[in-house]
């Protein structure tokens, strides 16, 4: 699997290809869209979305930060998809997960899914509507940033390439000028499809995770 490094804010950046971004200078990882709890919220209602993904994206968040060796975890937004009953196997496995990294800060910039976040779980996570990175304002909108530096999530931003025979579909880090807009972290989520103007690059992730790529 091969990362990207690209300068902006003044500092290296790391891009990964399981969709995250880190910041080594702040011993920091950024996330976007985790959308916990969403398969839990569609077979409630009938559709027939397997189990695991909640269980696979906390051992991926962990792989991250025992790779990078982290100190802080950034979410930008949407960490639930929606209210979950107090049963709901999610609490259970997160609240696990965060035993094991309770050494760690976790920051979440309030997303428009993130509307009832009274569950106990989350009572170990700081919560804001927007913070602030050395020069980088981080929201989960990017119309909501009140600086032109930012990074946000909200977009769920790819890239569609089409042949006579198939498509692919590849999320992207969108970088225009001094703003980066994270793909999202979570399954089973859907985006836009991004058409990229003058000065803008993406940074598109295979379809498989294993290598990520620029375009511009």
């Amino acid at each position: 699997m091969n990362n990207l490094q690209i300068k902006m804010f003044g500092e290296n950046l790391i891009l990964d290809p399981r969709k995250a971004m880190i910041w080594p200078s702040e011993k920091s990882i950024f996330i976007a869209d985790t959308h916990f709890g969403k398969s839990s919220i569609f077979r409630k209602y009938g559709l027939q979305i397997p189990e695991g993904s909640d269980e696979e994206m906390l051992r991926s968040i962990s792989n991250l930060i025992d790779d990078y060796q982290i100190k802080k975890l950034f979410i930008l937004g949407d960490f639930v998809h929606g209210v979950l009953s107090e049963g709901d196997i999610f609490f259970e496995l997160f609240n696990t997960w965060r035993r094991a990294h309770n050494y760690m800060s976790i920051i979440l910039i309030r997303g428009n899914h993130d509307v009832n976040l009274k569950h106990l779980c989350l009572d170990r996570l700081e919560i804001y509507d927007r913070y602030v990175v050395q020069s980088a304002e981080l929201v989960h909108d990017p119309e909501c940033a009140s600086k032109n530096s930012y990074v946000s999530g909200h977009i769920h931003p790819y890239l569609k390439f089409r042949s006579s025979r198939e498509s692919v579909r590849m999320p992207i880090f969108w970088c225009s000028n001094q703003a980066l807009i994270l793909p999202a972290f979570g399954v089973f989520t859907g985006g836009k499809n991004i058409e990229l103007s003058i000065g803008e690059a993406a940074y598109a992730i295979f379809p498989d995770g294993s290598d990520i790529v620029k375009i511009s």
